[in-house]
């Protein structure tokens, strides 16, 4: 988990947001703000009370965020554009099937949210913001659906919203990174206003929550165990001497010095000392096992198994790990991609969505309503979105039969 967050902070930060802790507890009046006007979050929320001093544990960032935003804005020292971002739990009950993809009460967030004066500077913005949530994927090795929610869905929350919806082993979807183009929908019932502005602001928000990272592993998972993207993984290689031998031993604590140096997470096991150690780390999803013993090091030469392909190769002592180490990323992203392809059908007519085998059907629909309501209640799955670009050809849309040149899919989401 802390490596996920340092690389999505990593890429946030290159984009000029600042990190701030907000308070978890929201004020009855301000809670109320966000039941009126965005969502009611009155029969999932947590109510806080001592004596006669009541409060709400925040159901989302904004709910806090904004009104601390909107104070802060009213000093002449507070500028625009004003970019930040928290990372902590928010506090939602739901009752869910899954209680790791869809956590039942808190998960831990990082949002990021940016504050502009006018709407060519959000849009702006939330082309970046789009474009960060790309980068992250790929660290990942996460292959998805990235498609605009129909607006339709997005009311009252944004004005646009990007997801990257991630194909999961069962056939279901689900959205693992969110982009939001919000416009004035928060800023309005809160009042967000730069001192040398009479306009409300123009929000971005995006970011990501520990159900990003249980989709990663659920999706890269194998009947061994994890496989771990090399970004993530806590222990990136680790080195296993098989023998106790002076020579075997030196060899060990040299490859690790060697491994440390290349800014590589490693860690050094002796099969000697614990039974089963090789089969732990492929559970656990270790990138890379470099063996290690009397006779390889004699060689000067070690074994490497790959946990991502289940290959072995036999490499030198001073060999530059990173390339292995994306290497193995490189099959993943594959297999996600190759999943997906699989089981995403080219669908044209009404009755073929009426059958849909694959997870996921690719279709031509207008992003109107009522359209998007016709091929749900047709196929009995949820409209992901449409493609962020534009068909370059137009084809019938199948709720219609008007001719159409957005095209997006559809499917179940978890």
């Amino acid at each position: 988990m802390n490596h996920l967050v340092n690389t999505f902070k990593q890429e946030v930060l290159k984009l000029g947001y600042e990190e701030y802790v907000f308070p978890g507890l929201v004020s009855p009046e301000n809670f109320d703000i966000l039941a009126d006007n965005i969502y009611d979050f009155t029969g999932n929320a947590f109510l806080v009370s001592r004596g006669s001093t009541k409060a709400v544990l925040k159901p989302t960032g904004e709910a806090i965020i904004y009104p601390v935003v909107a104070s802060w804005l009213r000093n002449e020292e507070c500028k625009l554009p004003l970019r930040i971002f928290q990372t902590g739990p928010y506090y939602r009950y739901k009752s869910a099937p899954h209680p790791y993809l869809r956590p039942m009460d808190s998960a831990l967030m990082l949002e990021a949210h940016g504050f502009f004066k006018n709407r060519v500077a959000m849009n702006k913005e939330f082309a970046r913001s789009v474009k960060l949530c790309e980068s992250v994927a790929s660290a990942l090795c996460m292959d998805a659906y990235v498609v605009s929610r129909p607006i339709s869905f997005n009311k009252p929350v944004s004005e646009e919203t990007v997801a990257y919806d991630t194909l999961l082993p069962n056939g279901k979807t689900i959205q693992t990174l969110l982009a939001y183009k919000q416009g004035q929908v928060f800023s309005r019932p809160f009042n967000v206003k730069s001192k040398d502005s009479k306009d409300y602001t123009y929000q971005v928000t995006y970011g990501m929550t520990e159900r990003t990272l249980y989709t990663t592993l659920f999706i890269h998972a194998d009947p061994l165990g994890l496989r771990i993207p090399e970004k993530l993984a806590p222990i990136q290689i680790a080195v296993v001497a098989r023998d106790n031998r002076a020579k075997t031993v030196e060899a060990a604590e040299t490859l690790v010095a060697s491994i440390t140096a290349q800014n590589i997470r490693v860690a050094v096991y002796y099969e000697h000392e614990e039974e089963g150690v090789s089969r732990q780390l492929i559970t656990a999803g270790t990138p890379l096992i470099a063996y290690v013993d009397s006779e390889l090091a004699g060689k000067g030469i070690l074994e490497v198994l790959d946990r991502r392909t289940l290959s072995i190769e036999t490499v030198g002592v001073d060999a530059d790990f990173t390339p292995l180490l994306l290497r193995g990323d490189a099959v993943l992203v594959e297999e996600q991609s190759q999943r997906r392809r699989n089981n995403t059908a080219s669908i044209d007519s009404v009755d073929a969505l009426k059958n849909i085998h694959p997870a996921c059907a690719q279709i031509y629909v207008h992003s109107s309503h009522e359209c998007i309501d016709t091929v749900q209640n047709i196929s009995g799955g949820e409209y992901l979105g449409s493609q962020l670009t534009l068909s370059e050809e137009s084809r019938p849309c199948l709720a219609c039969e008007k001719m159409c040149n957005t095209f997006g899919f559809i499917g179940r989401r978890v």
